[in-house]
């Protein structure tokens, strides 16, 4: 530390103080592992990584071993049928700087066996608003923790889920799903992934599963208002439809009447006689129900004019 005098026109003497601080540079540890990173598949060609020194001095260089797998070479081969957790780190002793070491980003994967897809609770059907679970089983991939599960609904993300193991497991994801009417015909994929930089295998995709959703009726009220007119001697026709999946019944029930009139065609019912009439509409998923009233009115007289 030292100061500084700055003259000043002022009264007040101004004094900087200034810290020169000097940062040691980190020591490069001079060992080369090639390839690095090494991504192999499962059972394929066997592959092996090489650690060496790029000191200048070879005589600085005292001892270059690996460690964390067995071999005195300098070259170490991977068994690709079943070296899934090793950590290879390279070490290397030299004069001046001692014990230093670099590590391979090594990975064994395997492709999935097979990528499916299913429902859950798989007895009851799909109803509109009710919550419902996906799952996607990953057979026999490896390493689960480059592993991404992604869910798509149509044609986009939905969400992804990540794993922590090295050896080959079967992985499971589930997705909990709730449906509209308006999202009757939907498709759900799941896709397995495995993230392993440049040498990433291709994604593997489940079969499509489309869902036909199941609601409750709603009925077209605007053909049938709360209140119809009734000329006597003009029966007058009384049309209820109603919107579902499955397709509801239609049934007709006249005051208090606890069963249904029996002259009902595709939900049309001709009436004669005053009154509260209820139209029903009912499928698995719930029901709906309208009433209204006829009522008598006058009676139509016809004016015929010869001439």
């Amino acid at each position: 530390m030292f100061s500084v005098f700055v003259p000043s026109p002022f009264l007040l003497n101004i004094f900087c103080a200034v810290v020169l601080i000097v940062f040691s540079a980190k020591q490069t540890c001079p060992l080369e592992i090639s390839p690095n990173p090494m991504v192999i598949e499962y059972k394929s060609r066997a592959q092996g990584a090489t650690c060496s020194s790029v000191s200048t001095n070879s005589e600085n260089v005292l001892r270059i071993h690996w460690e964390g797998v067995k071999t005195d070479n300098m070259t170490w081969w991977a068994n690709t049928s079943e070296d899934w957790t090793l950590r290879p780190v390279c070490t290397g002793i030299f004069q001046g700087i001692g014990k230093c070491n670099n590590s391979l980003n090594y990975t064994l994967y395997k492709k999935p066996d097979s990528v499916s897809i299913y429902r859950v609770n798989t007895w009851s059907s799909v109803e509109e608003g009710k919550e419902f679970q996906l799952r996607c089983d990953i057979v026999n991939v490896a390493p689960a923790q480059k592993l991404s599960v992604l869910w798509y609904r149509n044609q986009g993300e939905e969400t992804f889920c990540k794993y922590d193991v090295r050896s080959p497991v079967n992985v499971s994801s589930t997705l909990k799903v709730t449906l509209q009417k308006h999202d009757n015909g939907a498709e759900f994929r799941c896709e397995a992934q495995l993230n392993l930089g440049l040498k990433s295998p291709p994604k593997i995709t489940s079969s499509g599963l489309n869902f036909t959703i199941s609601y409750k009726p709603t009925i077209n009220i605007t053909k049938l208002p709360s209140k119809i007119p009734l000329f006597r001697g003009y029966p007058e026709k009384l049309v209820c439809e109603a919107d579902g999946f499955p397709f509801p019944k239609i049934q007709w029930y006249y005051d208090s009447d606890k069963e249904p009139l029996v002259n009902v065609s595709e939900g049309k019912l001709i009436v004669s006689k005053p009154g509260i009439y209820t139209c029903n509409a009912t499928n698995d998923a719930g029901h709906a129900t309208h009433v209204l009233e006829v009522i008598l009115t006058g009676n139509i007289f016809l004016i015929c004019i010869h001439f």
